[in-house]
């Protein structure tokens, strides 16, 4: 029998995607997390979450002349999906882990910083279908995955728009890379004008040239969508979820609030 979707709650797991420059709050935002969290460290930045209760953590890095950080990579996400004791799992970052996909594809490490340098096309289709492996068992876990990124810049080929897209290799996967993630949000940083402080944010829909979204909605009387989530939240998810429980619990109140601060008739 078909399930009515205004029984639907809150989500017992979010497949979400975090990116944004260096210093950004990527890794520490994915420490708010509901914990045990689990770490597949491939950026060795245990340092950022150094002496938190509930986190652990497995490093990755290629040290000698043979590959081997992608195999147990590998290896490890899918012996840790079986019963996983872990209410999120994270994996830190894409950006290097194309650097890893790379040297195990050419059987060789190397020093460069370019993650498609010295790949032939064939090989470029073998990191697009190995990324794509880690994804699909990421979101096999019945845990909330969190996956860092940082970003690229691209110009669109029609419009000649420069835009911000994750660091995923090619230029076709990194608009595609959206549709396993529940959530994307761009982490940035913003001077606090009254307090003169660094306040990390997120950024939870799209702009023209930064693509965003949430999936944390709910629809008015005329059957429109209205985000639950302001374009700017702080970098927590535990303020997020609350936010979300409180908004489901009193639909209409918080609809009617919501209309009445953004200006929606």
């Amino acid at each position: 029998m078909p399930r009515k979707a205004t029984d639907i709650g809150l989500p017992d797991q979010l497949n979400v995607m975090l990116y944004g420059d260096f210093g950004a709050g990527k890794t520490t935002f994915a420490t708010t997390f509901p914990k045990p969290i689990l770490f597949f460290d491939i950026d060795d930045r245990h340092q950022t979450y150094a002496g938190v209760e509930g986190i652990e953590y497995e490093t990755y890095k290629d040290t000698g002349r043979r590959p081997e950080a992608f195999k147990r990579l590998m290896d490890d996400i899918k012996e840790y999906q079986e019963g996983s004791e872990y209410k999120t799992v994270v994996l830190d970052s894409i950006s290097t882990m194309l650097k890893i996909i790379k040297y195990d594809i050419l059987g060789r490490v190397g020093t460069s910083s370019s993650a498609n340098e010295g790949l032939t096309l064939p090989q470029w289709m073998q990191v697009t279908e190995r990324m794509e492996e880690i994804f699909e068992l990421l979101r096999g876990y019945d845990t909330h995955t969190v996956i860092i990124s940082h970003p690229q810049m691209f110009q669109d080929e029609i419009t000649g728009e420069i835009k911000t897209l994750t660091m995923l290799i090619g230029k076709k996967f990194p608009q595609k890379a959206p549709i396993f993630f529940d959530e994307i949000y761009m982490c940035f940083t913003e001077r606090n004008r009254d307090t003169d402080e660094e306040e990390y944010l997120i950024r939870t829909q799209s702009t023209r040239r930064e693509p965003a979204r949430t999936s944390m909605n709910l629809r008015d009387d005329n059957g429109r969508t209205i985000p639950i989530l302001d374009e700017v939240e702080p970098q927590n998810f535990q303020h997020i979820m609350s936010k979300v429980e409180e908004a489901r619990a009193n639909p209409e109140d918080f609809i009617k609030q919501v209309k009445k601060e953004r200006g929606i008739k």
